[in-house]
């Protein structure tokens, strides 16, 4: 019985002294991040994890002072990167985890991560599984909304590009079409054979005036109607317009809280 004893507390010291060791690497982690230190706490988070690699809250957490510690006027390549890692760290998490408060929470961040690196996609999604697994997150629902308007958005720009190139495709085969049957035309006129002088003087000169109405009428289809440049100096004004409110809410968002850095902390 005593062996038995002595093997049970040679077994169990060791993972008594690793959890310890994740639980100090936890600790001084969320102390460097309560103090805005979040390059040393991911440091703190990374040792935990390293200790613990199913460590739920070290992954977590290491994920948030990484999203916390991004500057966005880095590299963009660099951007890319480090938000990647965030992505990781938080699906990391999720995979490791029942909870679905924490899986809530983690998706909540993880969408941020997603919607930071202009994926809007992957971004709603992940709003959508932290709503089935808390359907009452205002933060998440606000998130939400504001990813699908701007992807209704991108849309409807999409599909305005679209059209606005297959109606410039069609203009363009419109006047080769009628350049072909101009060429055509003059074409049949240079091989008809003329019986005499005075019909050929004739026929071009009425050829001379045909040419020269069908110019007029040319010049005249071209000349803009004032109504439609009306409408297209409308359209003109409200763009600007609303390249600078783009602009307004960009400075403000950038002055107050992002409408992604929501974070969820532990």
């Amino acid at each position: 019985m005593q062996k038995t004893i002595i093997i049970l507390t040679c077994l169990f010291l060791p993972l008594f002294g690793w959890s310890q060791t994740e639980h100090n690497s936890l600790k001084n982690g969320d102390s460097s991040y309560r103090q805005g230190n979040y390059i040393q706490a991911e440091e703190d988070y990374l040792r935990a994890t390293e200790e613990n690699p199913n460590s739920v809250k070290g992954h977590y957490n290491r994920g948030n002072a990484i999203y916390k510690s991004i500057d966005p006027t880095i590299d963009p390549e660099q951007l890319e990167q480090r938000l990647s890692k965030a992505a990781e760290e938080y699906l990391t998490a999720i995979e490791n985890t029942e909870d679905k408060n924490i899986k809530a929470q983690a998706y909540h961040n993880l969408g941020n991560t997603y919607m930071e690196k202009k994926d809007l996609k992957n971004g709603i999604e992940a709003y959508k599984n932290a709503l089935r697994n808390n359907p009452n997150d205002m933060d998440t629902k606000k998130n939400l909304m504001h990813a699908l308007r701007q992807m209704q958005q991108q849309q409807q720009q999409q599909q305005q590009q679209s059209d606005s190139g297959e109606g410039e495709e069609g203009e363009s085969q419109e006047q080769q079409e009628g350049e072909q049957q101009q060429q055509q035309q003059q074409q049949e006129s240079e091989e008809d054979p003329q019986e005499n002088p005075d019909q050929q003087e004739q026929e071009q000169e009425q050829q001379e005036q045909d040419q020269q109405s069908q110019g007029e009428q040319g010049e005249e289809e071209e000349q803009p109607n004032p109504e439609e440049k009306s409408e297209e100096e409308v359209l003109r004004q409200l763009k600007v317009m609303d390249e600078e409110e783009k602009k307004v809410q960009e400075k403000l968002r950038k002055e107050q809280q992002s409408d992604y850095k929501s974070e969820k902390d532990w």
